[in-house]
């Protein structure tokens, strides 16, 4: 596959990544979904996001999504949202998040692993063996 298809690919896997957090940000205002599957999903946009723009090494653009969503966390810690002066800014609060917590490092940890998992599924040439005989593109072997 050439690098632009999958590009494209991962640009289309982001903006779906995009429109569900935007969907649970608008209607799940607390509770399981909101707090926590949100921060799962957040770490798949972000890479999808990264791979579309500059593709990479999997396992490299895993561990630095892995860093740059466990920093924005810790600084929550310090109150990053009111040391950069944006305490009264909706957008900034709900992006940058408010309040540390380390279930929200423990969702970020397991959505990485699934991005590494679906990476080496979807990659996997008897996965994409078995998508073109779903797909009628290829006789069973």
């Amino acid at each position: 596959m050439s690098v632009q298809k999958l590009r494209y690919r991962y640009g289309i896997a982001a903006l779906l990544f995009f429109i569900t957090e935007v969907f649970i940000a608008i209607y799940f205002k607390k509770g399981f979904i909101r707090h926590w599957f949100g921060d799962f999903l957040v770490v798949g946009l972000l890479y999808c996001s990264l791979q579309a723009l500059w593709p990479g090494k999997v396992l490299k653009r895993v561990i630095l999504i892995g860093i740059i969503a466990a920093s924005i966390e810790a600084l929550q810690a310090f109150g990053l949202v009111e040391l950069l002066g944006l305490k009264d800014n909706p957008g900034a609060k709900l992006v940058l998040g408010t309040t540390f917590s380390w279930s929200d490092m423990l969702a970020y940890g397991l959505g990485l692993l699934a991005t590494l998992g679906i990476e080496r599924l979807v990659r996997s040439e008897s996965f994409i063996q078995c998508c073109q005989v779903v797909l009628g593109l290829r006789e069973e072997p």
